[in-house]
């Protein structure tokens, strides 16, 4: 039986059910709905109290301040560019919508462990995460002394960033040359070809 999440009410089928385009537009709707005036108006505020101009009634997504936490404020009041930023001026959006811009905003990195038979000869790999089930592993400017092809297992990814299912991706060397592999649950990212040169990939996946 279908559930719905605590917020928006969104309908959550359950597995044995049948899909309806009717109630995933429904809830598509719902979240335009409650986001697209936040994100619409949304003032990104970096570096303290460097900003643009804020008009009452705008939000503000505060970031680097010495004494507001980071998060998503809506203004009290018009706020010229680069005064204080304090609560005097803004008020904190409670829970969700917090949460949602979170998830826009915050990116974090974490490393590879590359397996020693396999170590890339250069590597510009960056694992980059969106809070939540959300993430992208992106290969930049990666190679090897030699050509891979089969099975081969060439790294682990750590936990917290495993996918939920097999995943197989391809990307290409820059020389019109398809390079493929995919990223096991287990964490272990294989390689099934790779003709040479720099490798350029993007993987994005429900994390486990």
């Amino acid at each position: 039986m279908a559930t719905t999440t605590t917020n928006l009410k969104l309908v959550k089928p359950e597995y044995s059910d049948t899909a309806d385009v009717q109630v995933i537009n429904q809830n598509m709707d719902k979240i335009d709905g409650a986001t697209g005036g936040v994100i619409g108006s949304l003032a990104i505020v970096t570096n303290g109290n460097t900003h643009a101009a804020i008009l009452s009634g705008q939000y503000a997504y505060v970031r680097n301040h010495a004494s507001l936490a980071e998060g998503l404020y809506r203004a009290t009041t018009g706020i010229p560019a680069n005064s204080t930023l304090s609560t005097s001026n803004l008020v904190a959006v409670p829970g969700g919508l917090n949460d949602v811009c979170s998830k826009f905003e915050s990116l974090q990195s974490a490393g590879i462990s590359w397996d020693s038979s396999y170590m890339p000869t250069r590597s510009d790999v960056a694992m980059f995460y969106k809070k939540g089930v959300v993430c992208q592993l992106v290969f930049w400017n990666v190679s090897w002394a030699n050509t891979i092809s089969g099975d081969i297992g060439v790294a682990q990814i750590p936990l917290g960033y495993r996918p939920l299912e097999k995943i197989s991706f391809f990307g290409h060397n820059g020389q019109n040359q398809i390079c493929r592999g995919w990223l096991d649950p287990n964490g272990i990212l294989r390689m099934s070809y790779y003709p040479g040169g720099l490798m350029y990939a993007s993987i994005t996946y429900l994390r486990n």
